[in-house]
């Protein structure tokens, strides 16, 4: 039947006791919801004859509490359960034996902690082994009652070559010293044995205790307990960074039945509480196998008794080993003994629960209004009544001197049910009260940062306006006015400010240069400016050095310049332009790639070609408002194309009878593009 498995598991899981039919996982989930609720150190104590399956039933045990645990599958939390689990194996290896009663039954006591974290995941465990029986070899059953982990010699034909070979052998005496003589065979022997050589001449020359196997299985079995706990201990754990350790412990006491008298189980089902003060008396005599075994169940009853217990109780269907047998007789006997007919009659007697005031009163105080966060009532006797009456469950409780009784489990879980819905909203209300609490104190840290901030920033802006002050004062009386003072680094703040600021020096720096000069000599200033601005990189020479004449027509052709003074008069009427912006010869490619020279002149309100042959007759005339633009090549070629609305672009070289090495690019463009902004 599958009554193990993870589907069954699934069922178990977070439920009351009273939810589903009795199960071990019933009582292993009790426990660890116990631990985790109360945050007690719990145990389970398994009890029942040999071959009952109190081994198994701590094995399914602990195979449930894996399974619940560790949802998020950390790897360290897996590592200590799949080591917990395995641990089984390497000691029912070396601790149980098959009996005439089971054919695996331990025959030592063993007590496993399972240490959680405060999440309640598994991080460790020590185990404690009691009652190691140790006297296998010497028992009349020997063979049916050997360990597990050992062999019959005689199953192995070296072992049985080595002992015919063993007969061979002959010994000599060398005063008081025993020898062997056959060296050869001795080889033979240790090679068939796969032993050392000094170890066969011990075996052989030297008498062995036999009683001292016993004390050597026990030193042996402890020490693979040890190893054991070494690995699956809890390391690095401190209670104040990773929360309080809490513990499942589960007890597995094999069966006694190598007693005639069998009285160790009611023992440990009473829990032993007399008897301490006379062992600890007694210091004279040495310790007895009755001591012994008195002092280890003393300090296993210790042990469980600052933990909180529950039971699983397994009982023996039959001494056949049969699983298809059930003896009535046998069964109500074993009933009897384990104490469960008592269990029942307390059951049914009532009030099985029963629990102090002040710590009822701690635990579920916050499913009533007149009991959370604190009671203003007489004593702590008055608050649980008016908490009870408040639930409901006043008429399933009776009230002690000290404690109060509950009847029945119902009522026990229903409350455990509300404290677990308010508990869960007291933490959401702790957790609002907590993140309001660091959300105020980050705004606080963060307003006295921006105070510091503003108050750091006031400083640096004070210092750099203080230095730059202190360096610009007396630029006025300087030749160069400031030109040489070194800017002061600014903070990162005032980046954009200094360059603002560096900008209203400059045009400072160049309205002191041309507030003394004449009109002329102003826009001649401002057109070079706005040249160097357009063509800055683009080409070598831009003519900067030399004063700007604009009309070249006059200087460059004397003996013509009477003629173009008329027609350029007579154009000034007719077109009402105020000024001449340029003028001089160009060279013009036409239509049949031929180069022709002709004359540029260009007014505020038009561009005239003229042909300088016909005493400047204007041959094309563009309003400047139809002119989109002006590109210059970038070499020395002083190439110009004036873009028109129309696509009917005029090409024109500033060659011909421009005086050599002499560019006029520059103050064309710049004379053009001052002329637009204005």
């Amino acid at each position: 039947m599958n009554i193990y498995g993870r589907d069954v598991v699934e069922q178990y899981k977070g439920r009351e006791l009273y939810e589903r039919p009795p199960h071990l996982f019933a009582i292993a989930d009790a426990a660890y919801k116990a631990m985790k609720r109360r945050n007690k150190d719990t145990c389970i104590v398994i009890s029942g004859e040999s071959g009952a399956g109190k081994t198994e039933a701590s094995k399914y045990i602990m195979q449930y509490i894996a399974a619940i645990t560790n949802p998020n599958q950390r790897a360290e939390v897996e590592r200590v359960k799949n080591m917990l689990l395995k641990s089984n194996c390497v000691l029912e290896a070396f601790g149980n034996a098959k009996t005439n009663r089971n054919d695996n039954s331990s025959r030592f006591g063993k007590y496993m902690d399972i240490n959680f974290d405060f999440k309640g995941d598994p991080i460790g465990g020590h185990i404690n082994n009691y009652l190691l029986e140790k006297l296998l070899k010497g028992a009349p059953d020997a063979l049916l009652r050997s360990l597990h982990i050992q062999k019959d010699p005689t199953a192995y034909n070296y072992i049985k070559g080595g002992g015919q070979i063993k007969g061979n052998l002959t010994f000599g005496v060398d005063g008081d010293t025993t020898l062997i003589e056959s060296t050869k065979l001795l080889s033979v022997i240790r090679e068939l044995l796969s032993a050392t050589e000094e170890n066969v001449q011990k075996a052989l020359l030297y008498r062995t205790v036999s009683t001292g196997r016993d004390a050597m299985y026990e030193r042996m079995f402890c020490w693979i307990v040890g190893r054991i706990n070494d690995i699956i201990e809890v390391k690095n754990y401190d209670a104040r960074v990773h929360g309080k350790n809490t513990v499942i412990g589960v007890l597995d006491i094999y069966g006694f039945e190598i007693f005639q008298n069998n009285s160790s189980n009611p023992v440990l089902k009473g829990m032993w509480p007399e008897g301490k003060l006379s062992i600890t008396e007694v210091t004279k005599r040495p310790l007895t196998a009755a001591t012994l075994f008195k002092t280890s169940m003393i300090s296993l009853v210790e042990n469980l008794a600052c933990k909180e217990p529950y039971y699983v109780r397994c009982i023996k269907p039959n001494d056949v080993k049969s699983p298809l047998l059930f003896e009535q007789e046998r069964c109500r006997h074993q009933v009897g003994y384990l104490g469960l007919l008592e269990n029942v009659r307390v059951r049914r007697a009532g009030f099985a629960y029963r629990q102090t005031y002040p710590r009822f009163l701690q635990r579920y105080k916050m499913i009533s209004e007149f009991t959370w966060p604190n009671h203003d009532l007489p004593s702590d006797t008055e608050a649980v009544k008016r908490l009870l009456q408040g639930c409901g469950f006043d008429h399933d409780a009776a009230y002690g001197k000290t404690k109060v009784f509950i009847r029945t489990p119902r009522t026990l879980f229903s409350l455990e049910e509300q404290r677990v819905e308010m508990v869960q909203r007291i933490v959401l209300f702790l957790q609002k009260v907590w993140r309001g609490t660091i959300a105020r104190m980050r705004y606080r840290r963060m307003r006295a940062a921006l105070v510091i901030l503003r108050a750091y920033r006031r400083y640096k802006v004070r210092s750099y306006v203080r230095e730059v002050n202190r360096r610009f004062k007396n630029i006025r009386s300087m030749k160069d006015h400031g030109r040489h003072v070194k800017w002061p680094t600014p903070p990162k703040v005032l980046r954009k400010f200094e360059e603002a600021l560096r900008s209203i020096y400059n045009r400072w720096w160049a309205w002191t240069l041309i507030k003394g000069l004449s009109p002329e000599e102003a826009l001649q200033v401002r057109a070079k400016v706005a040249s160097l601005e357009a063509l800055k990189g683009q080409r070598v020479d831009l003519g900067l050095q030399r004063a700007w004449e604009g009309n070249y027509l006059k200087r460059d052709s004397p003996d013509a310049a009477s003629s173009f003074t008329l027609v350029s008069s007579e154009l000034q009427r007719k077109d009402k332009f105020m000024r001449i912006l340029f003028s001089g010869n160009v060279r013009k490619i036409n239509r049949f790639h031929k180069a022709e020279d002709r004359a540029v002149l260009i007014t505020d309100r038009h561009l005239y070609k003229m042909d300088p042959l016909k005493q400047y007759k204007p041959m094309k005339s563009i309003p400047l408002y139809n002119v989109t633009g002006v590109s210059v090549s970038p070499g020395k070629d002083q190439l110009v194309v004036f873009h028109t609305k129309d696509s009917r672009d005029l090409v024109v070289c500033l060659q011909g009878l421009v005086p050599a090495n002499e560019s006029r690019i520059g103050e064309l463009v710049g004379t053009l593009l001052s002329h637009f902004k204005r």
